[in-house]
């Protein structure tokens, strides 16, 4: 394939491989297709990792999003797409935030307070003491960590026409850490907050495990971290050999910070005399979710600094790595230079806050946009959000936006300000 004829992004990618294998067809026949990464790279020019790994729902490409596909690594260099849903949720919004003494890490000059990756996430949980007193488990030894070949295993999955044989063996399965106690705990963690995940990057791990050892129970865990924020959730399988089997049986969220300033964002609001109009020297935000946009600048911190990497890490599109990163941009947290994107004095500052501060600091950020400050004003005075269309006409009269794209920014600014509501709501008055 030329240079020429390669798709630019996934989305393309799929695109090409559903018209030239005729893939809708075979999967509303069948409900499902298996291909090779040989095949996936000549048809689409892109590396299959990139074009199969969809750790979410949303990161999933338009015609998968339609067909509801699922991507299950079977061997080595070969994947099965399946019509079914293979995730499950992490929507834990009623799940109450708690206080955690971190004292213990006191005593550790090499562990950084500042978390640059999951493993240094896991360290922390482990260190401080927090991941024992969620398992319950005060003898935990760290045993398990990287990448292993699987063994021949089977189970069933649920596609939309049959409940589905599905054969693996040799594919690489990776754990992000494992630890022995009475039981063994499987960890698989994420930096960022995650609306769902791929059962089987649980799935899997289990079922090696499970198949090597029987005399203990295998409990996976998934954790995520967010602006200082440890969510833990622990899973079982009721089936071993039924992959949608998986039942979550505990679930918990926690944090290190002691005396979270407590402000309302009214009062925010009221401290803040907005700019006169919008910039232009970053494009008005389009990306949706301002909890992701959060997330990135510490994912920029981390090292992940150009937009290919960012979209990497989300599993989506390069196009829409770049407007996480231009939103942060936006809001003033990073800037780019010679490519690549950096933290700016305001986003170190930020990085290196508590989480309470962090929300102070991103609200005061947002509140400083007239369009953002209008709109959470109108808000305050009715109780009520404008609509879209009313949005739309504030972001016309703030910025140079003109045509149909003021309409469309409009759900952008509704979605940011209602998450952002939320999580001052769940993340500074809700501490338990």
């Amino acid at each position: 394939m030329t240079n020429a004829n390669k798709a630019k992004d996934n989305a393309e990618g799929w695109k090409l491989l559903f018209d030239n294998l005729h893939l809708e067809e075979s999967l509303e026949n069948q409900g499902h297709v298996t291909l090779t990464a040989e095949k996936i790279k000549e048809i689409s020019g892109r590396e299959p990792r990139l074009m199969c790994k969809f750790d979410s729902k949303d990161s999933r490409p338009k015609l998968l999003k339609q067909n509801n596909c699922t991507i299950l690594p079977i061997q080595n260099g070969v994947y099965k797409i399946i019509a079914g849903d293979g995730y499950a949720s992490t929507n834990f919004q009623d799940c109450p935030i708690e206080k955690f003494d971190p004292s213990r890490l006191h005593r550790f000059q090499t562990l950084p307070s500042t978390f640059q990756s999951e493993s240094q996430v896991i360290d922390a949980a482990h260190a401080s003491g927090l991941l024992s007193s969620f398992l319950g488990d005060n003898d935990l030894i760290l045993t398990i960590r990287g990448r292993l070949r699987s063994p021949r295993f089977e189970f069933s999955f649920q596609s939309t026409k049959e409940l589905l044989p599905v054969e693996v063996e040799g594919v690489q399965i990776e754990v992000d850490s494992g630890f022995e106690g009475d039981a063994i705990y499987l960890v698989e963690a994420k930096m960022g907050d995650r609306e769902d995940f791929h059962v089987r990057q649980i799935y899997y791990p289990y079922r090696m495990w499970r198949e090597k050892i029987t005399n203990k129970p295998i409990k996976p865990v998934f954790l995520t971290y967010s602006n200082g924020i440890f969510a833990l959730s622990l899973y079982s399988f009721t089936e071993d050999t039924n992959y949608h089997s998986i039942k979550l049986d505990k679930v918990k969220k926690f944090t290190f910070e002691q005396k979270p300033i407590q402000i309302t964002l009214r009062e925010i609001i009221d401290q803040i005399i907005p700019n006169l109009r919008e910039p232009t020297d970053f494009p008005f935000p389009q990306a949706d979710n301002i909890l992701k946009v959060r997330d990135t600048i510490d994912l920029i911190a981390s090292g992940l600094t150009t937009k290919d990497s960012l979209a990497e890490y989300w599993t989506i599109d390069s196009r829409q790595g770049d407007y996480y990163a231009n939103a942060a941009a936006f809001l003033g947290f990073v800037a780019r230079s010679n490519g690549e994107w950096n933290l700016t004095n305001k986003g170190v500052y930020f990085r290196n806050s508590q989480p309470s501060v962090r929300n102070i600091k991103l609200a005061q950020s947002l509140f400083a946009h007239p369009v953002f400050h209008k709109v959470m004003t109108i808000y305050f005075k009715t109780n009520d959000y404008p609509s879209r269309e009313q949005v739309g006409e504030i972001i016309r009269e703030f910025t140079t936006l003109r045509g149909t794209t003021p309409a469309r920014r409009a759900s952008t600014v509704l979605a940011w300000l209602k998450a952002l509501k939320l999580s001052f709501e769940k993340e500074i008055f809700d501490l338990q």
